[in-house]
């Protein structure tokens, strides 16, 4: 039987990798699945019960909060992962480690709230910020649990926390939400969701801590994981340049309509490509020694993930006046051009992710922080600029062509890296080009029919939605694209694996 081309304690036979690959993204496509249903729901239901400027509040404490988590985690949870073999000296001193630095990490939080609220001139997010900094030891205690599950491929269980914590807390941000919490629901929600979700890892991974402590035994995964902890520093900063100055300089109900805007941009992509990148990982880092296969699954991947997020985009851009009327509600209009403008950056970012995962799963971190150091510089002058010339909408203007020149230098690099020409990348991904344009003009043209009839934007909206999932599926059924058959084909074995024996 073959093995994968990797170290000799992990000896994974290729079909049986193939098998649990396939079974990792169904289980985590249907965790993901149920997560962002629900965060739709919920988030639906949460803007019809509050107002712009409580969801401003909660994007300003994210500006701070978000880039103390990536320091919380400073990459060693992925360093276990990637590595080819792991000890209990190893999980027991990374767990103390993470712990210790959460502790550290929620006292500087709490303390320099005051601080935050004084530069944003809003007192209300001095308890926001205390309270919020109670997530960071809740993260750390289950933060190694979950690791190791990943690291065994175990994903059922995985997907079975994400999907159960997600409902709870959701659950309960609307009940606090009905109940006049204003604000206070969406900050409960995220604490409630990292408590419950620790919670279930500990209950989910038998492994529990052991009171040993040996740093050199971790040194290696501490210098991989602070290249990584550096790379998504970059990143959130550059990603959290716009918020920054337009809740400082336009105020917090324009940060709200940018931060809406944003979160339905990226809904497509996440649902995707969080999916593959949280699968792909482990397993390529299983077989990264074998440049052979690691481009075949690249390909294989970013096709998948072409053939769900291209329509989803595109269905988005040509029908976003009218879906942010039916879903969100007039008030809401005002993000219709910035959602219009931000809705092909899902496109590179979907593609992004699997660069990123190749990055981190061929122990290339720092190689990657020396290209996002370019890239995420492009990035905040560009949002300061688009500001300076264009408030919210030059923001928009200004991250949309950081981002493209972003994935470009990204694309260039990782090509390189794994000896995939970009040409054959591109010749995968123009079919399903195509068939997405196709699609949208189908839609649009059923909007601008349904909008003559005078039945009103709710109505044009589900046509648009129905004209465009049907001409897809119909599309597709017809030019079969290789990515389609690829899945098509996976999903076929599947189905014989697990058919019963006459």
């Amino acid at each position: 039987m073959r093995h994968c081309a990797c170290c000799a304690p992990c000896r994974r036979p290729l079909k049986k990798l193939g098998g649990r690959f396939f079974s990792g993204l169904l289980w985590m496509g249907a965790a993901n699945a149920g997560r962002r249903l629900s965060a739709i729901v919920i988030n639906i239901v949460l803007a019809r019960l509050l107002v712009p400027e409580d969801f401003g509040l909660v994007a300003m404490a994210t500006v701070f909060t978000g880039l103390v988590q990536l320091i919380n985690d400073f990459g060693v949870g992925s360093a276990l992962v990637q590595a080819k073999e792991v000890r209990e000296i190893h999980r027991s001193s990374v767990f103390w480690v993470n712990i210790l630095v959460a502790l550290v990490l929620a006292a500087v939080v709490a303390s320099s709230s005051p601080l935050l609220a004084r530069f944003f001139s809003e007192p209300e997010l001095v308890p926001i910020l205390v309270v919020t900094s109670v997530q960071f030891p809740l993260n750390s205690l289950g933060q190694v649990h979950r690791v190791m599950l990943k690291r065994d491929l175990a994903f059922k269980r995985i997907a079975s926390v994400q999907i159960g914590t997600s409902f709870v807390s959701g659950v309960a941000a609307i009940v606090l939400a009905i109940n006049g919490a204003g604000v206070w629901a969406i900050v409960a929600r995220s604490v409630l969701d990292d408590g419950l979700a620790t919670v279930a890892y500990w209950f989910a991974n038998p492994w529990r801590p052991k009171w040993m402590f040996h740093y050199p035994a971790i040194r290696p995964l501490v210098r991989y994981g602070l290249y990584l902890m550096g790379t998504n520093i970059l990143a959130y900063g550059s990603r959290s340049t716009d918020n920054l100055l337009i809740g400082k300089f336009v105020g917090s109900s324009a940060l709200g309509i940018y931060s809406r805007a944003y979160a339905l941009m990226l809904m497509p992509m996440l649902t995707v490509t969080r999916v593959v990148g949280h699968v792909l990982f482990p397993v390529l880092s299983t077989i990264q020694t074998d440049l052979i296969r690691v481009r075949g699954i690249v390909l294989r991947a970013t096709g998948g993930i072409a053939l769900l997020t291209f329509p989803a985009v595109a269905g988005v851009l040509v029908s976003a006046e009218p879906m942010v009327w039916t879903v969100l509600g007039e008030r809401w209009m005002e993000l219709v051009p910035v959602l219009q403008v931000l809705c092909p950056v899902a496109i590179w970012q979907s593609f992004n992710s699997i660069l990123v995962t190749v990055y981190n799963a061929l122990g290339k971190t720092r190689l990657q922080f020396q290209v996002d150091l370019v890239g995420h510089a492009v990035t905040v002058s560009a949002i300061a600029a688009g500001l300076a010339l264009g408030g919210v909408l030059g923001v928009a203007y200004g991250y949309l062509a950081a981002s493209f020149v972003h994935f470009c230098l990204h694309a260039l690099v990782t090509s390189r890296m794994i000896q995939l020409p970009l040409w054959s990348l591109l010749v995968r991904l123009l079919p399903t080009i195509l068939i997405s344009v196709a699609m949208s003009a189908a839609s649009w043209l059923a909007g601008n029919l349904a909008m003559e009839t005078g039945w009103g934007r709710p109505v044009q909206f589900v046509c648009m939605a129905v004209v465009g999932v049907l001409s897809y599926v119909l599309l597709l059924g017809t030019i079969r694209p290789r990515a389609y058959t690829d899945l098509r084909t996976a999903i076929a074995k599947r189905k014989n694996k697990e058919a019963p024996a006459p």
